[in-house]
């Protein structure tokens, strides 16, 4: 027997555009987040390669919703969950973002120079309802 790997789409949102759900969900799951992990091979390497200084990886490290803003969210399109946020704080150095996955890690760090990089952003149609539905039932079953 041969496994094969499932695939799925990936989608972006940006907090301009919505779903409303989608993004209330992500500050629901991340509020009581206050420490991240800085241990992925990506984020060692970028954090070297764009001189990140040891305070700023601290306030990585040690993150607080209230220090940062929710920038975009990716979700996963064969569930409509969000599988990383992107997240914005500023810094004397300038706007650092930085991309959280799975179990609290910390994907990428970057200073942000202009626009952001990657998929394009849904503002509308058929996904975009159905991750507004999927994330508010989401919502909906973890408050009863």
């Amino acid at each position: 027997m041969t496994l094969t790997k499932k695939t799925f789409n990936i989608y972006r949102f940006h907090k301009d555009f919505g779903p409303t759900s989608l993004f209330e969900r992500v500050y629901f799951k991340m509020k009581d987040r206050n420490k991240l992990k800085l241990h992925s091979k990506h984020f060692k390497e970028k954090v070297e390669k764009r001189k990140i200084p040891l305070e700023v990886i601290n306030k990585i490290e040690n993150f607080n919703i209230n220090e940062w803003e929710l920038i975009s969210v990716e979700i996963r399109g064969d569930k409509f969950k969000f599988i990383n946020s992107t997240w914005e704080k500023h810094f004397s150095q300038g706007k650092l973002w930085i991309v959280i996955g799975f179990n609290d890690t910390v994907m990428t760090a970057i200073w942000k120079n202009g626009k952001g990089l990657g998929s394009p952003i849904i503002k509308n149609g058929l996904i975009y309802d159905l991750t507004q539905i999927a994330n508010r039932n989401l919502m909906n079953d973890e408050n009863e």
